[in-house]
């Protein structure tokens, strides 16, 4: 619907204009894949560990709190998109930031449920006292999912500080949720084609390394736009690269 306005803009122009559409799109994606992910940790664990998830009922109710949270707000962004620049829509409307227009409730749920995943995988881990390498990677990637997150929550009166909230677009999505999928891909490798633990592991050290460590350092094509030397920009071109 949306590459077809694209072509015709006057298509649905009034009942669900493009701005809406786009908002739609890149928000309610990004909630489902993150919901999808989450769902495989929760499914392979007890594979990898040998025992049931540890709070796995705390696990279920932020699981349907998320969907009631995401139905809101869906039905707020195809009711009223914008508001005046006040506490209120920028708590209950949209924070009015590209690719993270979430209301700050909602900022918060996403938080929340991502530290409850964190204490449903680590409290497992303890109590089935096993620490595989794929494991590992999986702990600290959730140290990672709400930690750069965090960063797309505050304003500061600088617009170059407040551009560090690209960190949340490539360090969160492009980064964490890679090496997440990575992890998702070994146990499936693991349990569908028997591949070897060594190998697995061995790739998905690489992942980390080249994930995180070009990640990092291609935000520096954002840098250069916010009056840092012209190097960053060959830096940050490369490394996406």
């Amino acid at each position: 619907m949306i590459a077809y306005q694209y072509i015709n803009p006057d298509f649905l122009f009034g009942t669900i204009n493009f701005m809406t559409g786009r908002m739609l799109h890149i928000n309610a994606m990004v909630v489902w894949l993150l919901m999808g992910f989450i769902a495989g940790i929760y499914w392979f664990l007890p594979l990898e560990t040998g025992r049931k998830v540890v709070g796995i009922r705390l696990g279920k109710l932020a699981y349907f709190a998320f969907v009631g949270a995401v139905a809101v707000v869906v039905l707020v962004y195809l009711l009223k998109q914008i508001g005046k620049g006040d506490f209120f829509t920028l708590w209950f409307i949209a924070e009015g930031r590209e690719y993270i227009e979430a209301p700050r409730w909602a900022d918060i749920g996403i938080v929340g449920v991502a530290l409850i995943v964190a204490y449903n995988v680590i409290a497992t881990v303890i109590s089935s006292k096993r620490l595989t390498g794929i494991l590992g990677v999986l702990l600290v990637d959730l140290a990672a999912l709400f930690g750069p997150y965090l960063a797309g929550m505050f304003f500061t009166p600088n617009i170059s500080v407040d551009k560090f909230w690209w960190w949340v677009v490539h360090l969160w999505v492009e980064a964490t949720w890679e090496v997440l999928v990575g992890v998702l891909m070994g146990w499936l490798l693991m349990h569908l084609l028997g591949t070897p633990r060594k190998i697995i592991e061995a790739w998905l050290f690489i992942e980390v390394m080249l994930v995180f460590g070009t990640g990092i350092l291609g935000l520096g094509h954002h840098y250069y736009w916010i009056g840092t030397p012209e190097y960053w920009l060959g830096i940050g071109a490369f490394s996406l690269l």
